[in-house]
């Protein structure tokens, strides 16, 4: 048992897979920067590691904001998760090869900035090894500012990114498909 600032008591039992032990990386109410860095650095092994984001750290009353110009296809609010992984992250990961999408954060925890106080982080991503099904590479810049709840989960996520490149990659490896 450990007991937390807020006086609330919780019991860690990690998950097990086979004889391999899931510890959570890390205890509420918000992450420190390291915790934050080693929930964001899933992202560098797709499919799993987005899976186990999605699965384990976001809430299903996400709130995600692609934020972009005036008149993208791409800038939208999706109200939970469930929706942005069928027509966010979901849709365009269907424009790449296996394993997916894939970002890292390019300057390591440096790349991170916590507010652990009130639950704020903001990550720098970089789109790296991700191929499109026709061959073209898709090496974006991404800007995440997110909000963890009082769960300790994520609750909004405010995405910036080019939004011309991604439909000049991805966007028309979509149409190509059939599919945007």
């Amino acid at each position: 048992m450990h007991v937390l600032p807020h006086s609330v008591t919780i019991s860690l039992q990690p998950a097990s897979r086979g004889s391999q032990s899931l510890a959570p990386l890390f205890i509420m109410p918000f992450p420190t920067r390291e915790e934050a860095y080693n929930i964001f650095k899933l992202f560098e092994s797709p499919p799993e590691g987005s899976q186990r984001f999605f699965q384990e750290y976001v809430s299903p009353n996400l709130e995600f904001h692609a934020i972009g110009p005036p008149g993208s296809s791409y800038a939208a609010v999706y109200h939970s998760k469930a929706e942005f992984l069928a027509g966010g992250f979901g849709k365009l990961g269907k424009a790449v090869q296996a394993p997916g999408l894939k970002f890292v954060i390019p300057n390591g925890i440096e790349g991170v900035v916590v507010d652990e106080k009130r639950g704020f982080t903001a990550v720098r991503f970089d789109a790296t090894n991700s191929i499109t099904h026709s061959g073209v590479p898709y090496q974006q810049h991404y800007s995440w500012h997110v909000r963890f709840g009082e769960d300790g989960l994520v609750s909004h996520i405010w995405a910036y990114l080019d939004h011309g490149y991604l439909d000049q990659v991805l966007g028309s490896e979509l149409r190509r498909m059939g599919i945007a």
